[in-house]
């Protein structure tokens, strides 16, 4: 058997199209046809050669041949590459954290790829709950030579991962031969970026009988860090300020003030004491405190959103007096001295 022969044997296999099933793939493009109406056709090796004529391994038609009847609804003359290895997949993206909650999946082959038919699913990684399945007929499918785009037409939830399926038969080759697909949840996977900000799920003092040194409790739905801004804290009957604190950069203001955070515990507390068997209400500036991501949370603006009243007692004074000046000092004092001593209170 002659070159030309066996080569003309390896075209005739890839040529040959029988049509069984719903999905046809041309040497050209995947065309879909009813299995009851288009008939069997085959280009079989007996008119090989009077349809084609050989280029190294190119086979291009001739000018003068006529498609048979049976398959000009499915194919037409075109230049004909041996193709016989199966799409391999290269890369893929997104697959990492962080991804837009509108991402555009790109698919890279190993060489030019066509569109076939199938479908890409996207999975919820907690519950391996379906999100969106895209059809390749759907029109959100894009290939340019080796690389597919699929954009999604609904945007994904925020902070949560998810794993992508392909079918096998969705991309092929110009011979038609099918890319196997990604079947199993390791092999494809990413998380959305946190675009959520904290939200408060306690806090304290709140009701009446809170201490005259209160320390403010904020407790949040995930783990928060100080960013900047300040507390105020503001007596009911006229918004008055009472106390403020301040930070920028994890410098609080006043000093004697006091702010920290553990995971998602907040602590605060105004260096000096409240009065007695009185209303305040919070106030926290937006930007105070943000999640790891850097979500703000909103903060309180408004009297009712956070109130306590402080209990009905005397502030008891631990701190002991201290001498600011006294007289006499040095030298030259009376025979007959009166002793003086000026303190802070």
């Amino acid at each position: 058997m002659t070159s030309k022969e066996e080569k003309a044997q390896r075209v005739n296999k890839i040529l040959k199209v029988t049509i069984l099933t719903s999905q046809l793939v041309s040497l050209n493009q995947p065309l879909y046809a009813n299995a009851l109406s288009a008939p069997k056709a085959e280009v079989g090796l007996e008119n090989l050669n009077s349809a084609l004529s050989l280029t190294g391994d190119t086979y291009y038609p001739k000018s003068d041949y006529t498609i048979p009847a049976t398959m000009s609804t499915y194919a037409y003359p075109q230049m004909f590459n041996m193709a016989t290895d199966a799409l391999t997949l290269i890369d893929k993206s997104p697959n990492s954290s962080g991804t837009s909650l509108s991402p555009v999946l790109r698919l890279l082959f190993d060489k030019v790829a066509v569109l076939g038919f199938g479908e890409l699913s996207i999975y919820r990684q907690s519950d391996d709950s379906l999100v969106q399945r895209i059809l390749s007929s759907g029109g959100s499918v894009f290939i340019s030579g080796a690389l597919a785009y699929v954009s999604l037409p609904e945007p994904l939830a925020d902070d949560t991962d998810y794993y992508v399926k392909v079918s096998s038969g969705m991309f092929v080759n110009f011979s038609g031969q099918s890319f196997g697909g990604i079947q199993t949840p390791e092999l494809w996977n990413f998380r959305t970026v946190d675009e959520s900000a904290p939200v408060v799920m306690s806090k304290t003092p709140e009701g009446s009988g809170a201490s005259l040194y209160p320390e403010l409790h904020l407790q949040f739905n995930e783990a928060v860090r100080l960013g900047i801004g300040g507390v105020i804290i503001h007596e009911t009957k006229d918004g008055s300020i009472a106390e403020q604190l301040w930070i920028s950069g994890g410098t609080v203001f006043p000093q004697s003030g006091y702010a920290s955070v553990s995971g998602s515990h907040v602590r605060l507390a105004a260096p000096d004491p409240l009065a007695s068997g009185t209303s305040y209400y919070v106030e926290i500036t937006s930007g105070l405190i943000t999640d790891l991501a850097g979500n703000p949370y909103m903060g309180m603006t408004k009297p009712g959103e956070w109130t306590f009243r402080t209990a009905n007692s005397e502030i008891v004074d631990y701190t002991a007096p201290v001498v600011m000046s006294k007289t006499p000092e040095g030298s030259g004092a009376s025979l007959y001295p009166e002793l003086h001593l000026q303190f802070n209170e």
